[in-house]
């Protein structure tokens, strides 16, 4: 997906979020990948309810990938995308 594509993406279309306490949210660091010598983007989700795993990438996109970029995210893999590890 390009910038451009990114750029566009509406308010309304992102996940809500409230004032109330313990609700899932998220962390966002960047590293500097050790072999690529490359920023890299890493995040974690806290505070999930029971029945979502942090690990699970389902997990990460249902709350971090707004429905119209989900199918394109998901081909196109890796490299350039989203990838887990733990």
């Amino acid at each position: 997906m390009t910038k451009a594509a990114f750029s566009s993406v509406q308010i309304d279309e992102l996940p809500g979020y409230s004032q109330q306490a313990q609700q899932p949210y998220v962390v966002y660091e960047i590293h500097l990948h050790p072999t690529y010598q490359t920023p890299v983007l890493w995040f974690s989700l806290h505070d999930l309810p029971p029945c979502d795993s942090p690990f699970d990438i389902e997990t990460v996109y249902r709350y971090l990938v707004p429905n119209k970029y989900k199918d394109h995210l998901r081909r196109i893999g890796v490299i350039g995308g989203i990838s887990a590890a733990v």
